[in-house]
């Protein structure tokens, strides 16, 4: 893998981990076709924990609504197993088509407590653990239908901790924080510039409001986002804006100055230029 890729750019996903957990998984996502392996064996990601603090509900929103335009702007993963893949974000194409029932965002509809709640009662078990090495269960199970007697023994807490462990979708909950899953890696030390510019949005309600307003339109456009990045114009409008206005948090709140012009040379090296970190290894006609 090319150092700070998101996917392997020249092998084909190959398992290393022969756990009984990571069988049961290859094994549930291979019924989905390569994407899921794919994902599991030859990804990458900048994971980003941020405190879920007392505005819990607005920041669950929030990470959900900017998450396209960050994936597009941040997108790092064009190539995969040795061929462009027609995607900017080949990493979050991947995963995306890996049982979209444990790696979609929940209805955001619903409160999120209700919300992931249902998501993950809906979505399927993948292991249900056990003496021997073939933890994959007897056959289709949601964990509802564990819950309501489909499959014996019943389920413990325990093993509702361990199937939630199982879920990948853009943004985790757990517990008394938050898992921002949904960035690719970047090169070398570029992981500190989406670091930034989250921290920025979250913790200041005027860029957070700027935020939300710019992305409102590309609602849920994971798949656009992923495929297109900037060179989508909506997707693209709405990553500047977001970019800026998390350059103006950091002012605002005097972060260190090395750290504001990392973002800023990003912002005008990339995002204004509607390019991403993929953009540097792509073919010129791939690129545009």
């Amino acid at each position: 893998m090319r150092c700070g890729a998101a996917v392997d750019e020249y092998r084909h996903p190959q398992r290393i981990l022969r756990t009984p957990r990571y069988a049961a998984m290859n094994h549930h996502f291979d019924s989905y076709g390569p994407d899921g392996v794919g994902g599991m064996c030859s990804t990458a990601a900048v994971q980003i924990c941020v405190d879920t603090g007392l505005t819990s509900r607005e920041r669950w929103w929030l990470l959900h609504l900017i998450g396209p335009p960050l994936v597009a702007a941040f997108a790092n993963s064009p190539r995969f197993a040795g061929r462009d893949t027609g995607w900017k974000s080949t990493r979050r194409k991947l995963w995306s088509g890996a049982d979209p029932g444990r790696t979609s965002q929940p209805d955001l509809a619903l409160e999120p407590a209700a919300g992931y709640a249902r998501y993950a009662l809906d979505a399927q078990v993948i292991a249900i653990r056990g003496d021997g090495s073939d933890w994959s269960p007897p056959g289709p199970l949601t964990f509802a239908d564990w819950i309501a007697g489909k499959h014996l023994p019943a389920p413990t807490y325990d093993d509702l901790d361990y199937h939630l462990s199982t879920l990948f979708p853009p943004v985790r909950p757990r517990g008394s924080h938050l898992e921002v899953r949904y960035l690719d890696a970047q090169p070398g030390d570029g992981w500190v510039v989406p670091l930034a510019v989250l921290s920025a949005l979250l913790d200041d309600p005027i860029a957070a409001d700027v935020a939300a307003g710019a992305a409102e339109s590309v609602s849920g456009l994971w798949s656009q986002a992923a495929r297109y990045g900037l060179a989508d114009p909506a997707i693209g409008t709405a990553a500047i804006a977001i970019l800026d206005a998390s350059i103006g948090a950091l002012r605002r709140t005097n972060a260190d100055a090395a750290i504001v012009e990392r973002v800023e040379d990003f912002f005008q090296t990339y995002t204004v230029k509607g390019r991403s970190p993929a953009d540097d290894t792509l073919s010129p006609e791939v690129s545009r």
